[in-house]
């Protein structure tokens, strides 16, 4: 719902982490996809929906390790891995982000059908 692309940028030896918003999602029809933005407030129309047979529930858990894993995966680089284990006592998690998954089996069936045709 954010609707922003940023990047986290390590700062003072690796010890802090800036994360900078860099550019922002718009629909072909110009509306910004933002939940929070000026236009979702004054319309309630904000971020997409996915077409009929697309929408995948997730339980309470799945969503709350799926931004678990996103804020761990934003930590890349900053942290190694096996001081990671040592401060945890786990690894970092191998979540299945599951509409990712989804959204590669439709491009992929789509792909194998435009190549038979």
């Amino acid at each position: 719902g954010k609707g922003t692309v940023q990047h986290v940028i390590p700062i003072e030896r690796n010890t802090s982490a800036l994360k900078l918003t860099t550019a922002s999602y718009w629909r072909p029809s110009g509306i910004n996809i933002d939940r929070f933005g000026e236009q979702a407030r004054t319309t309630g129309i904000w971020g997409v929906q996915p077409d009929t047979g697309m929408k995948i529930e997730l339980t309470e858990k799945e969503i709350f390790e799926n931004r678990r894993h996103r804020s761990l995966l934003d930590l890349r680089g900053l942290i190694d891995p096996a001081e990671w284990i040592e401060r945890n006592g786990q690894e970092l998690s191998k979540t299945v982000d599951e509409p990712l998954q989804r959204a590669i089996e439709v491009l992929m069936d789509e792909l194998e059908n435009r190549v038979a045709a």
